[in-house]
């Protein structure tokens, strides 16, 4: 088994165990009961409805009247057969056909008064070949036993060959058309049209508002645009307008004379806050007063004599802006 074969396996697991669970709900399951009533006709044609406590006779044990739903006429042993067949890959689009051709071998009855249709097709695995399973039934036998339903009230929406071990399932193929038989709305199957309806829901409504807000969103845009470019340009030209902090630095440590060194640097915006220590903390004004990075130099308190004969200093300045800025 392929592993595409096994992933569909595996999902026809699920939805079957989901719509099991489901159909167990007190009153949601009823929703999803079966639509198909069951009707057996057995070896002396009589007819049977098939129930969850065994079966019924029509008319004797129930009448036509009640029962209620779409029929489909289950043909028992020796009415019907299911044979299979091994057909090459080819035939699977159009295997009715191709079994046409091996009724001879396939049904005792003459392939003109033979009815048949094909219930399922089987890969075979390692092999350009697959099984085909197939219903079969005498046409006038089956036009028969129509005739005797309808004279009781009963009007089948389907004929095939069922099972007998398994005579409750619904029907998969009309042996009357050769079609397949109408499958009811199973849960599984309608969470998946849910599903669908919110998806289609969502695409729906996300293209409507593309449609709606996107000339909005367009204008908000271009309004936007502006306001950051320009934002962008006035913190480029504040700092086109300042010197920035390594190189105030770099001009302070070149300003101060080597009896001099600083111990603290405090810069608040365009003021400078400078401490220290130097043999001489007054001449310092001028030293830094000559750096093209400061002006309005001053001492921003007393000097202090220390114990090694150096001067305590603290100075305070405005920064210049750079030359050439805006």
């Amino acid at each position: 088994m392929s592993a595409l074969q096994q992933i569909r396996k595996l999902l026809s697991q699920l939805r079957r165990a989901f719509d099991q669970q489901i159909a167990q709900l007190p009153v949601l399951g009823s929703l999803f009961s079966s639509s198909w009533n069951i009707i057996v006709c057995d070896r002396n044609d009589g007819y049977l409805l098939v129930t969850g406590q065994g079966t019924k006779q029509i008319p004797q044990q129930i009448i036509p009247d009640h029962i209620k739903g779409r029929n489909c006429l289950r043909l028992g042993a020796g009415i019907g057969q299911l044979r299979s067949i091994r057909l090459p890959n080819a035939a699977l689009n159009d295997p009715t056909s191709a079994v046409r051709l091996s009724l001879d071998t396939l049904s005792p009855l003459a392939p003109e008064e033979t009815a048949f249709a094909v219930q399922s097709t089987t890969p075979i695995e390692g092999t350009d070949m697959f099984e085909a399973q197939i219903a079969l039934t005498s046409k006038s036998k089956m036009e028969e036993l129509l005739r005797n339903g309808q004279s009781l009230g009963l009007k089948f929406a389907a004929i095939d060959v069922g099972d007998p071990q398994a005579l409750d399932t619904d029907p998969v193929i009309d042996l009357v058309s050769g079609q397949a038989a109408t499958a009811r709305i199973s849960p599984s199957g309608v969470l998946a049209l849910a599903c669908a309806a919110l998806l289609v829901m969502a695409l729906a409504f996300n293209f409507w508002a593309m449609w709606k807000l996107g000339p909005e969103q367009k204008r908000l845009s271009e309004q936007v645009s502006p306001a950051e470019f320009n934002l962008a340009n006035l913190q480029k030209t504040e700092r086109l307008q300042r010197f920035t902090i390594t190189e105030v630095w770099s001009a302070v440590s070149k300003a101060l004379p080597d009896s001099a060194w600083a111990e603290s640097l405090v810069i608040d915006k365009q003021q400078l806050r400078l401490a220290g220590h130097a043999s001489n903390a007054a001449e310092l004004v001028g030293f830094l007063e000559a750096s093209p990075v400061l002006s309005d130099v001053a001492l921003a308190a007393a000097s202090v004599q220390e114990s090694d004969g150096s001067e305590s200093f603290d100075l305070q300045a405005s920064i210049l802006a750079p030359a050439g800025a805006p």
